[in-house]
């Protein structure tokens, strides 16, 4: 990259707290347009979480990603909440709103049913996690709230899909908390989830819950709602658009306000097919990459 720096009009570099951004504002600051990308990284959520660990951040970011920013021709928000954050934290150049793009997602029976061969799943109906094993996705919350759901619902399981270990001992700490909640017999792990067997997740479920403390914009809630799933998303993934448009079921990220959901949407069923219906034309018209993609090279172009 560095031998041919010359031959690029735009540099588009990713998420914070990476030493590549250093490495893009050496070698293309001042030189070529450089545009970031925080995905949500610097959520207040995300920066404050325990006290040394914010410290440190607050340190770098103040040392370090302002001095990329710096040279930084324009940024990219996900939502208009993460564009005032950044204005927050002092941000000057020009932002950007512009959610993620995401292709099509598309279910099938067959797909299901090896799914649920595969995993030896015996209940009829399904509620789905797939994401991240970590702190901040509010698994945990999902588990308690899926205790209470439950208790009057025996055809129900619960799948949480994504790599245990991935982040420290948190997954080791969901299943011991499925265990002490002995909800242990109907939760499914089906580890990393590739896309042939996203489709297969997709397909066998009933709701999709994806209630987080902070997003930037998740790629897993945008395939959700693509698939036709009614998604239940807490006020922290930033979705409020999407929840005035009908497309999500947004609500505060509780234990109670989730397991609350989780009953109404099962109850109600001619609502939680219209959520699911309007989602997947909601993310159709609102999250193609043909629209993302023009709407990024006039943004750039505008900077440049």
């Amino acid at each position: 990259m560095l031998a041919n720096r010359g031959n690029f009009d735009v540099v588009h570099s990713h998420n914070n707290f990476l030493s590549f951004n250093v490495y893009v504002r050496e070698v293309f600051g001042g030189r070529v347009s450089v545009f970031y990308q925080a995905h949500g990284s610097l959520d207040p959520v995300v920066v404050n979480k325990g006290l040394m660990k914010s410290l440190k951040k607050r340190l770098y970011i103040h040392s370090v990603e302002f001095r990329n920013l710096s040279v930084a021709a324009g940024m990219f928000a996900s939502t208009e909440v993460e564009e005032s954050q950044l204005r927050q934290l002092g941000v000057t150049c020009p932002i950007k709103v512009l959610g993620n793009g995401i292709n099509e997602v598309r279910v099938s029976g067959p797909a299901a049913i090896e799914f649920r061969r595969r995993f030896g799943i015996r209940e009829s109906r399904l509620i789905v996690y797939v994401g991240r094993i970590h702190w901040k996705k509010g698994i945990d919350r999902l588990l308690r709230a899926f205790q209470i759901f439950a208790r009057q619902h025996a055809d129900v399981g619960l799948v949480i899909g994504g790599v245990l270990s991935q982040h420290g001992s948190y997954g080791a700490t969901l299943q011991a908390l499925a265990k002490d909640l002995q909800i242990e017999n109907r939760v499914y792990w089906p580890g990393f989830v590739d896309e042939e067997l996203k489709t297969g997740i997709f397909a066998a479920a009933s709701l999709f819950s994806h209630v987080s403390d902070s997003e930037g914009m998740a790629m897993a809630v945008l395939e959700a709602m693509s698939a036709g799933l009614p998604t239940i998303v807490g006020t922290g993934c930033y979705m409020h658009e999407a929840a005035i448009a009908g497309a999500v079921f947004e609500i505060e990220p509780t234990v109670e306000s989730l397991a609350d959901a989780l009953e109404r949407l099962t109850a109600e069923k001619d609502l939680a097919d219209r959520i699911g219906a309007r989602a997947k034309e909601y993310t159709l018209q609102c999250h193609s990459w043909r629209d993302i993609g023009r709407s990024a090279v006039e943004f750039y172009t505008k900077q440049i």
